[in-house]
């Protein structure tokens, strides 16, 4: 509706996405109105070596898609102004996330903090250009939450299909240029929001819920 709407149009293919949420509300309602026959129980696989190896080459794969872009310059302005926090964090303590209008969530403004004395250790600052260490600090975070998504992914499909059948579906969202790009050269926090999300309903399926309250 807010599409529709004409506010904010900040995503593709607008109309179609209104069409295929009132087609999943239709299954919904259509599932109340005639439950389907539970199938019997199936046993669940157990992650063997060679899940972990597939595991590994999967972040071996991300790591090769997403590292030479870890320095890359800021695309829109937003790179820098993190840069900026960090440095008031650094000058302030957290007195700093104060000091200019901000939304970042108080998790992040935490590890900016952290990572903001980590920048003169390694020779960067935080003045625009960003030097590719304050460039990778800022991003890290996202990039370690990402590499654990894409285990999580799999290691899910797994219970349900064979080995080759879990590594397409975790390959597919390895692969993806929204999130490669929005983590590694865009520098959003995205996929730090997207774990606890995903461990939400993985949770639903893993101990029927008791634990996604944490999430």
């Amino acid at each position: 509706l807010w599409q529709v709407a004409g506010l904010w149009r900040y995503g593709l293919l607008g109309q179609l996405l209104l069409l295929v949420g009132a087609a999943g509300l239709a299954a919904v309602a259509l599932e109340r109105i005639w439950p389907p026959v539970p199938s019997p129980e199936q046993p669940r696989a157990r992650l063997t070596r060679r899940d972990w190896l597939i595991v590994a080459a999967l972040i071996g794969a991300a790591l090769c898609v997403r590292l030479p872009w870890l320095a890359a310059p800021d695309p829109v302005g937003d790179l820098e102004l993190s840069g900026r926090r960090m440095g008031a964090l650094y000058a302030s303590g957290l007195a700093g996330a104060y000091g200019q209008d901000g939304d970042y969530m108080p998790l992040r403004l935490y590890w900016l903090l952290g990572f903001s004395r980590l920048v003169p250790l390694l020779g960067g600052g935080f003045a625009d250009p960003l030097p590719p260490p304050t460039l990778i600090l800022i991003k890290l975070p996202g990039l370690l939450a990402d590499l654990f998504t894409v285990a999580l992914i799999y290691a899910w499909g797994r219970r349900w299909r064979a080995a080759r059948g879990a590594a397409i579906i975790a390959a597919l969202y390895t692969f993806a240029p929204p999130v490669w790009m929005v983590v590694a050269w865009w520098g959003q926090v995205d996929a730090i929001l997207l774990l606890p999300l995903l461990g939400m309903v993985t949770l639903l399926d893993w101990s029927g819920g008791r634990w996604s309250w944490a999430c």
